[in-house]
């Protein structure tokens, strides 16, 4: 399992995950694997230490949280470091709960673990398309299920069907047909984009 990702405090910390939401935001979520999940973690210090401990095949059964204050994956190398994990642990963004890294890492088959899965359009479904979890302790639980093995034999079964939600609902091509459905529709109203990132 994979999270990688900014971790600041002062960013990803605040209350306006929990108060809009009823989510744990990302610092919190950080700080509860750290507490919970103990040597299950692993904590990489640079680039080199990720693949030196993906190549010997220590992290088979780790939740590998990567902080980019202190080194980033090399672009070049994202989607395949992404594509080397069965499992994506999506942490909420700032100030809205789906973040980037979702999206990237459902196209590479990655099954999302995350606490917004009714946040999708559609929904995603727990145990199909995700992990989902709602809580410190169902975190724990699912996490801790996940690292021993508990989803192993449907694990390709679920990698499949959110490759399968990435291509019919979040891919380029279906990004590009909504916008025609929309601008054909004769009676359309409004249509909402959320865009993130540092302009």
């Amino acid at each position: 399992m994979l999270f990688a990702g900014n971790c600041d405090p002062g960013t990803y910390g605040g209350r306006s995950m929990e108060q809009k939401y009823g989510l744990l935001n990302r610092h919190r979520l950080h700080e509860l694997s750290k507490e919970l999940l103990g040597d299950r973690m692993f904590f990489p210090e640079n680039y080199a230490q990720l693949r030196e401990a993906a190549q010997d095949g220590s992290l088979r059964d780790r939740f590998v949280w990567v902080d980019t204050n202190r080194f980033a994956i090399p672009m070049q190398d994202w989607l395949t470091v992404l594509s080397m994990s069965e499992y994506f642990f999506c942490a909420p963004g700032v100030v809205y709960p789906y973040c980037h890294n979702f999206n990237e890492s459902a196209a590479c088959g990655c099954v999302p673990v995350l606490q917004y899965s009714d946040w999708l359009i559609p929904p995603l479904r727990d145990g199909v398309h995700c992990v989902a979890f709602d809580s410190e302790s169902a975190l724990l639980s699912k996490v801790s299920g996940l690292l021993a093995g508990d989803c192993d034999a449907r694990w390709s079964e679920m990698s499949s069907a959110i490759r399968k939600y990435h291509q019919d609902y979040l891919s380029l091509d279906a990004c590009m047909q909504q916008i025609a459905d929309f601008i054909s529709d004769p009676d359309r109203k409004t249509m909402t984009w959320f865009m993130a990132g540092k302009a």
